[in-house]
This record gives structure tokens, C-alpha cells and sequence, in this order.
């Protein structure tokens, strides 16, 4: 009977841990409006209104400029960038950090392995961004010469999937 006990107690939890943990978010938009990581990413989608894409159907995966690549950025940057009448450009610059489709860490690395080292793919702005390894870490950058790590990867939503990289790319 304890036994019984203690199994039953096991597969509650296990039911609640798994139901919790394993749903996906509803949108990109969520995942990025919840990360603490990428809020000024998030301030940035809201001016530009392409939270409205992250919100759609989708699929799409985002690398999302940590708050730390817009730390990077000098004071007239920022204030230009946020400025309203530049609106255009801002959402150019966040354009280049979303891809059509659903690439999680290992798609992309699949990717890279089949293209022999490198996997290219054009970004909703339409420039392109390239993938590699570099010790070990995936890398991304740009045909300008912006470069990044991908720090964190693969937090899934129903319409896609959102990476965090350390710089924000600049068209």
C-alpha cells in the first residue's frame, strides 16, 4: 500500500511537471514580451509594429539582440533609432534578425554541416545572414561583417523559435 502511495504520487508529479513545462507559448510576441533578456528588443518590435508579425501565423525564428547588444550602441544611436520618424529604419535594423521558418539550434546546425561549414539564409529585411561553428559555438553574422553568438537557443512558441545573440546587427 505505501508502495501504491509513493507510485501515485510519482506519476501526479510527473503529469504536472510535464503538462507545465512542455506546453509551447501562444507567439514569438510572448517569448519576447516574457524574456528579461531581450526587453529592449520587445520595446523595439512595439515601436516598429512588427509585433504584429511575431504575433502572426508564422513560422518564423528570431535572434533577438540581447539587452546587452543594445547597451553596445551609444546614446545618439539609441535616440535616433527610437525616434519616431525613423521608424522605417528601426524596423529595417529588426527585420534583419528574423528568418522565414522554424530553425531550432539543430536545424541550423544540420544546416551548416550540409552547406560544408556555412548555411546562408536571407532575413525578412532581405539581407542574408551565415552560420558556422566557431569553437564549438554557433555563429552568426552578416554579409556587412556584423557577428554574434548565439547564447541562448531554441525557447519554442506555437508560430516559431527565438535565439538570444549578443550584438545587434546593423543593415
Amino acid at each position: 500500500m505505501k508502495n501504491f502511495k509513493k507510485l501515485i504520487l510519482v506519476l501526479v508529479f510527473s503529469f504536472v511537471f510535464e503538462s507545465t513545462f512542455s506546453q509551447e507559448v501562444e507567439s514569438l510576441a510572448t517569448l519576447v514580451e516574457n524574456s528579461k533578456e531581450a526587453s529592449q528588443f520587445y520595446i523595439g518590435l512595439q515601436n516598429t509594429e512588427l509585433i504584429k508579425t511575431l504575433q502572426s501565423e508564422g513560422p518564423y525564428t528570431v535572434f533577438a539582440p540581447s539587452n546587452n547588444a543594445f547597451e553596445k550602441l551609444d546614446s545618439a544611436t539609441t535616440a535616433e533609432l527610437l525616434d519616431p520618424r525613423n521608424k522605417k529604419r528601426f524596423s529595417s535594423i529588426l527585420k534583419f534578425h528574423i528568418i522565414k521558418g522554424n530553425y531550432d539550434l539543430n536545424d541550423i546546425t544540420q544546416e551548416i554541416n550540409k552547406g560544408d561549414g556555412q548555411f546562408r539564409i536571407r532575413t525578412l529585411n532581405g539581407d542574408k545572414l551565415i552560420f558556422s561553428i566557431v569553437e564549438g559555438n554557433v555563429n552568426v553574422s552578416t554579409e556587412r561583417g556584423g557577428r554574434a553568438i548565439v547564447n541562448i537557443s531554441g525557447s519554442n512558441a506555437k508560430n516559431g523559435v527565438v535565439h538570444s545573440i549578443d550584438t545587434l546587427f546593423m543593415p
